[in-house]
């Protein structure tokens, strides 16, 4: 592993002006040689998140690249959120080497990311390990995920929504319905049911209108 040019806040006399555009003789050496070592196919993923936050507190991408998301996405093709997630899940392995052996893989500490409170973060991860070692199972992402998802709250099912429909909404579909149906029969077929239809108002005016009640009749025409 690359070793850095000096701790970012040591307040020591030759620390170099992170403020200024124009870089050291001694800091493109050292990010020439952090480069060489994030492209290598054996360096850990702890050290390529150990390298980016060292390029990114001492600003040593500042005489190529406006800002630390430009230089991460055209040198190193990484995008923000790719980043932000690599760094963060150095933190948590940072805080999980306390009682753990450090994680070999990112995406072992990944699901870890769903948990916000660091010490169910190191019970899952050790929740994890021992059901490994006790099942014989081999290590895996899936694994952490498991303990997180015993550990997180159940989801509420919300209630789905009640829809209150009026007697005009009804007939608005019941309406639009029919005529859907309507569209799909042949003229013939169409003149047959208007006939069924006509027998049927009918035969329910005689049984439910009375003689008399000519208003009734009427509004059923």
């Amino acid at each position: 592993m690359v070793t850095p040019l000096m701790p970012i806040d040591s307040g020591a006399t030759g620390t170099a002006d992170f403020n200024n555009q124009s870089m050291s003789p001694v800091e493109r050496n050292l990010m020439t040689d952090y480069l060489a070592w994030f492209a290598c196919v054996d360096a850990c993923w702890l050290d390529r998140a150990k390298i980016l936050r060292d390029i990114r507190g001492r600003r040593l991408y500042r005489e190529q690249w406006p800002s630390f998301d430009a230089f991460c996405r055209r040198e190193l093709e990484m995008g923000k959120s790719n980043v932000d997630r690599l760094l963060q899940c150095a933190e948590i392995a940072d805080d999980l080497a306390t009682i753990v052996a450090a994680p070999k893989r990112e995406n072992h500490v990944r699901p870890l990311l769903k948990l916000d409170d660091p010490s169910k973060r190191r019970v899952a991860y050790k929740n994890a390990v021992d059901l490994a070692a006790k099942t014989g199972k081999p290590f895996t992402g899936t694994l952490v995920a498991g303990a997180v998802r015993d550990l997180r709250p159940p989801a509420l099912e919300s209630p789905p929504p009640t829809v209150v429909r009026t007697k005009a909404d009804l007939l608005t579909r019941i309406t639009r319905n029919i005529a859907r149906g309507l569209e799909r029969l042949e003229e013939n077929e169409l003149q047959r049911l208007g006939t069924v239809l006509e027998n049927c108002k009918n035969t329910w005016l005689k049984e439910h209108v009375k003689p008399n009640s000519t208003s009734t009749a009427a509004s059923m025409t």
